[in-house]
């Protein structure tokens, strides 16, 4: 179960700060809204990128799934 609370909002995407009520991590929530398939290829590039990149200058990526036409990728 997580709380959430906006940080910004644009036309096709929300970031939010999610908490992790079990332990109270904290992360951002990206919510995308993904119009056609090929904007879904590009953020899948990202998503690629930020999975396999292990930086302490890059933030890091728990998790991301797609429903109901939005992408979730949480970091």
């Amino acid at each position: 179960e997580v709380s959430v609370v906006c940080f910004t909002e644009f036309v096709s995407l929300k970031v939010l700060q999610a908490e992790r009520k079990t332990d109270s991590v904290l992360a951002a929530a990206k919510i995308i809204d993904v119009k056609d398939e090929s904007e879904l290829d590009d953020f899948m590039v990202e998503i690629d990128i930020l999975s396999e990149c292990k930086h302490k200058h890059v933030v890091g990526m728990y998790e991301a799934y797609y429903h109901e036409n939005k992408l979730w990728v949480s970091s």
